[in-house]
């Protein structure tokens, strides 16, 4: 137990001679960085002590500075006087501007009473004009028998002239009834060359410049063409259902003429129909303004195209999988910056699926698409 203890007490002692000489180690490294520190104090001290006994070099640098420090005040100053001088200038300038606007603005007045002479020459044009163009619109009127179509709304008579813009929209208005004479100038004289065209031409809504009485018989003419028409779908209900039947059988038809076409045989199948609208130079595919037949094809089969897509797509006219197969990538740009989520033409590779697809083969998306409609 002694010998135990007597161990024990001998490592602590070592320890805390070892913990000392560490100790001291470091102090005597901090004293020397702390000495070294005096001593450039004491350096600096002493040579500031040599100059303070030399005397004459501090009171040069003094004296040099303080010269320097004259000659820049004086340049400010010089630079004060120069721009005070500018200024006057400047003002001397502004109060002659002024007199010149004041004389410009009496020269003004003075234009404007002979500008307003030339605007009564103005608007007297434009009257003329006016009762020229409703002349030759009722003459036309009275050659052609459902009248004439109009160009637009013609601008409203000399209401609002008293600004400043006056004279340049009378001008604006003289330009546009000149072009309309002309219009209807060139329209008398076509209409007098080819009489017997005129009855082929349709009826047009242009009833401001019809006559009050070839008003009343165009509405006696169509109440009498309104009940003939209802007597007569009154009268023959059958055929009336032969032409329907007629119709469903033409579409249906039409869908089974489409199907498995692809390319320039699906878009020469296509082109007839009302809706087909080709493509456009700024990328825009060929598209329907409905489904060719009534019958569109479910895009859903499409891998990646959800509900959501499918009625995006037929909103830019796009319904079976033949126009997707043919786009081009121009095209698949334009569809793609109208998408939802960018980029998912090509990584869903739809163009490969509906070439499959419209030739009516199977594909994966189809497969899995039917497989969780049927679950």
């Amino acid at each position: 137990m002694f010998y135990l203890f007597a161990h024990m007490w001998l490592w602590m002692l070592l320890a805390a001679l070892c913990g000392g000489l560490i100790g001291w180690a470091l102090r005597c490294r901090r004293c020397s960085r702390e000495t070294e520190a005096l001593v450039a104090q004491r350096d600096t001290a002493v040579a500031e002590a040599k100059t303070l006994r030399a005397g004459g070099a501090i009171t040069s640098n003094t004296d040099s500075r303080v010269t320097q420090l004259e000659s820049d005040l004086a340049a400010e100053r010089d630079e004060i006087a120069g721009l005070k001088a500018k200024l006057a200038t400047a003002t001397a300038a502004g109060s002659a501007g002024v007199t010149g606007l004041t004389g410009l603005a009496v020269g003004n007045a003075d234009e404007g009473a002979t500008d307003s002479d030339g605007m009564d020459d103005i608007k007297w044009r434009n009257r003329y004009l006016e009762s020229r163009v409703r002349f030759l619109e009722g003459k036309l009127a009275e050659t052609e028998p459902g009248g004439t179509e109009t160009s637009g709304a013609e601008p409203s008579s000399d209401e609002g002239l008293d600004s400043s813009m006056d004279q340049a929209r009378l001008k604006w208005r003289n330009r546009y009834l000149e072009g309309r004479v002309r219009y209807l100038e060139e329209d008398a004289a076509i209409a007098q060359r080819k009489p017997e065209n005129s009855k082929s031409l349709g009826v047009t809504a242009f009833t401001a410049s019809m006559p009050v009485s070839s008003e009343k018989e165009g509405v006696k003419e169509d109440a009498v063409k309104s009940e003939e028409l209802s007597s007569g779908a009154e009268s023959k209900p059958k055929k009336k259902s032969k032409k329907s039947r007629k119709t469903s059988t033409k579409t249906s038809v039409e869908t089974a003429s489409i199907a498995g076409l692809t390319g320039a045989a699906f878009f020469s199948a296509i082109e007839k129909d009302e809706g087909y609208v080709a493509s456009g130079a700024d990328g825009k595919p060929a598209t329907l303004k409905a489904a060719f037949g009534g019958k569109a094809d479910d895009l859903r089969e499409i891998a990646g195209v959800g509900p959501k897509l499918e009625k995006l797509l037929h909103e830019l006219g796009i319904f079976h999988f033949a126009q997707i197969a043919s786009w081009t990538e121009k095209e698949i740009d334009w569809v793609d910056e109208r998408l939802t989520f960018k980029g998912r033409i090509r990584r869903e590779n739809w163009i490969d699926q509906c070439k499959l697809l419209a030739k009516g083969e199977e594909t994966d998306g189809q497969r899995k698409y039917r497989e969780g409609k049927q679950s």
